[in-house]
């Protein structure tokens, strides 16, 4: 599904060449990416100047588009490369942008516009789009640099030990891709083991699955200031280790800005992400695959999720992995237990988020019969500071409760499908500025 963009404002503001991103590009700030554009148009050096200390990107665009200025020589054989050069400088200077991009994956980007036909794809979208061109071009430029960043085999060899270790209370997804990666991490050399923390237990839901699977067990950590750690299916140190020497994170969650290596895409799993990243330069055992396919039916709710995506089901049947899908479900897919009592499921079902601001999210996979018990879970809810998100989703019609409660209000919004993916429902709440 391709990416429709226009001008600086909005989601996909950022992407556009006025967003208010600076940079520093051979000594010399530039405001944004149209200031470098036009600034570049000119061997004039006051003229490049003019354009330069523009006070709008609207501003820099008009001089550097007025016609009584000599453009260089070779302006129109090389406007491109130099676009590229900025829309680089732009997404490396900023963190969070560049985690933006490279999690629109491989969709087309269009930058869509109604008088523009070659940089935009113009009102009849017969356009060239060479700037949505150009933007995923970059994209995959800057993907490859973060994941060269990340995975340096040499520098992360010449480490004692790497621990990697999933979020507190791990799911299959978060045990399985932390044993896979450490064995990835092993093959290019790396002295690593994955683990997890003491006294932690596995998410309960799916702790059979785990049990079952797991080829063997994770090394216990029991004291973390003297280990070096990579993160794996979160890229928020709170949620393990704490503040201790992490060295990168991979994960399909949203970006946190906690842990600065961070290779984040919304995959349905963090163990298809893993299997994405490295299936051409790694031998993914059989049993591996099965791993990563795991990882996907457990954290779509097999395969129901609204995570699970096309090109996410591409990549599953890619793995060949044979799958009797409705009895494995029956044996493995379980909903909340109720004989557990009300704070014990918000504990064992918790997880934050990190947006704008701290979101705590509860989860409960229930069946309609379960709806009794809802009262008591909304009267313990309201018993809590900070925002939460609460998801009471039915599995067995599609219909979901989802609440939010902040500020000592609390919110209800209905949704005609089981919601299975906080994240979405994050973005679909800020969406309607509830958050």
């Amino acid at each position: 599904m391709a990416i429709y963009f226009y001008k600086e404002f909005g989601e996909l503001g950022y992407l556009a060449n006025y967003s208010n991103h600076g940079f520093e590009k051979n000594g010399v700030y530039y405001k944004t990416v149209e200031h470098y554009y036009q600034s570049q148009k000119f061997l004039d050096l006051e003229l490049r100047k003019k354009v330069i200390e523009a006070e709008t990107p609207k501003e820099a665009s008009n001089i550097g588009r007025d016609r009584n200025h000599p453009l260089r020589k070779n302006w129109k054989e090389m406007k491109q490369q130099v676009m590229l050069e900025g829309v680089l400088a732009k997404f490396r200077s900023h963190p969070t942008i560049l985690q933006k991009l490279i999690e629109t994956r491989n969709e087309e980007i269009i930058e869509n516009t109604i008088d523009e036909y070659y940089w935009g794809c113009g009102k009849d979208k017969t356009g060239e789009n060479n700037f949505g061109k150009i933007l995923c071009h970059a994209r995959e430029i800057l993907k490859q640099e973060l994941f060269h960043r990340i995975f340096d085999w040499e520098a992360l060899k010449k480490l004692s030990h790497v621990y990697v270790i999933g979020h507190m209370h791990p799911d299959a997804d978060s045990i399985f891709s932390s044993y896979l990666l450490s064995n990835i991490f092993c093959y290019f050399g790396v002295k690593a083991s994955f683990s997890i923390l003491a006294n932690d237990t596995y998410a309960n839901d799916d702790k059979k699955l785990i049990d079952d699977f797991l080829p063997e067990s994770p090394i216990i950590i029991t004291e973390s200031d003297d280990k070096v750690f990579f993160l794996v299916d979160h890229n928020d140190y709170d949620q393990s280790v704490g503040n201790k020497c992490i060295i990168g994170s991979i994960d399909h969650h949203v970006y946190s800005g906690k842990v600065s290596n961070t290779f984040e895409i919304e995959y349905a799993s963090t163990g298809l992400l893993i299997f994405d990243l490295f299936k051409d330069i790694y031998p993914f055992s059989d049993l591996e695959k099965q791993l990563v396919a795991y990882t996907v039916l457990a954290d779509t709710e097999y395969l129901v999720s609204t995570r699970y995506r096309e090109s996410d089901a591409s990549l599953y049947q890619s793995l060949n992995v044979m799958i009797d899908l409705k009895n494995f479900q029956k044996k493995y897919f379980m909903t909340t237990d109720f004989n557990r009592s009300v704070e014990e499921n918000f504990f064992q079902n918790y997880k934050k988020y990190v947006r704008d601001i701290e979101i705590n999210k509860v989860s409960f996979k229930v069946y309609r019969e379960d709806e009794r018990y809802l009262h008591d879970y909304l009267i313990h809810l309201k018993t809590l500071s900070g925002t939460w998100l609460f998801i009471w989703a039915y599995y067995d019609y599609p219909y979901s409760e989802v609440y939010l409660w902040q500020d000592g209000k609390l919110t209800q919004i209905i949704y005609d499908y089981t919601v299975t993916s906080a994240v979405l429902t994050i973005k679909d709440l800020e969406k309607r500025r509830l958050i």
